[in-house]
């Protein structure tokens, strides 16, 4: 096993983003600051933004284009609950980044999501694969809040000098931004059988008769 940052670089090594995908959000600046505390995925405030999108686009015409139904503790309803309540802050917000996507951007200075987690804001289309310019024109929110969608096997950028030190790494240390561990989790799952791959449990009141 390599003990020094030159010996990790010839066995390849990368750093992988694991993430664990529950909706929750970093508004940042033009400076990468964020402009406030970040909202997470079981902040709620934003149900009547929630049922506002539903009631604008219908549950089955969301649901078709990104494969959701709005609830508080999506993207999109919490940055126009932001916009509403704070627009001090909303005056400042420069990209809209999920906590991987901040956590790639503070390890390489690249701006970047994919597509498990843009899927997660409710203005991704799943089929064109893209941000969806209609849902944002109608919610009023400028494509450039949000980061380029890359694959999650793409490598987004090198870690920067400062944190390459920092973990004993060299700075050519490909950083590959990763994908949310439901979505990773089904396909390496799919080909195996279910019986390999899935624990069964019985029912312990049925097993105690």
């Amino acid at each position: 096993m390599p003990t020094s940052p030159a010996g990790w670089a010839g066995a390849g090594v990368h750093v992988g983003i694991s993430p664990y995908r529950c909706p929750s959000v970093v508004v940042i600046d033009a400076a990468h600051r964020p402009v406030r505390p970040g909202l997470i995925y079981r902040d709620n405030r934003a149900f009547a933004e929630a049922a506002w999108i539903r009631e604008v686009f219908g549950d089955a015409a969301i649901h078709r284009r990104t494969g959701h139904l709005p609830a508080a503790f999506h993207i999109a309803p919490k940055l126009l609950w932001l916009r509403q309540h704070e627009p001090e802050a909303w005056r400042k917000a420069a990209l809209v980044l999920q906590p991987r996507d901040w956590i790639g951007l503070a390890l390489t200075g690249q701006v970047a999501t994919d597509g498990t987690h843009a899927a997660a804001t409710l203005v991704f289309g799943l089929r064109a694969g893209r941000w969806d310019e209609d849902i944002l024109r109608r919610l009023d929110l400028e494509p450039g809040l949000f980061p380029r969608v890359v694959a999650s096997s793409a490598v987004i950028g090198t870690l920067r000098p400062a944190i390459a030190s920092r973990v004993a790494l060299p700075a050519s240390t490909p950083v590959v931004i990763g994908g949310a561990e439901s979505q990773p989790d089904r396909s390496a799952r799919w080909p195996v059988r279910r019986r390999a791959s899935m624990p069964r449990f019985r029912n312990r009141s049925a097993s105690s008769r």
